[in-house]
């Protein structure tokens, strides 16, 4: 059994609020800055916690649909 097929929606949305702050974290602070995004420049912090947070719930979004596909298709082949 895959964990993410079992976690819950506060642990899919958790882990991936983790993710997008891992990314940030890589983004900002472990890439040379001639590597980084760039997004700094035009965007304010307040923006840019905003992009993060909307890459967060996009990938809570997918894990969440993609889980629900998965309990469908098992239902179809079932029934």
């Amino acid at each position: 059994m895959d964990t993410w097929k079992s976690a819950t929606r506060r642990g899919l949305v958790s882990a991936a609020s983790a993710a997008s702050a891992v990314a940030c974290f890589v983004d900002y602070r472990m890439t040379p800055e001639r590597l980084q995004p760039g997004y700094e420049q035009r965007l304010s912090r307040p923006s840019l916690a905003l992009v993060y947070g909307a890459f967060g719930l996009g990938l809570a979004a997918g894990a969440l649909l993609c889980r629900r596909g998965q309990a469908g298709a098992k239902r179809r082949e079932s029934g």
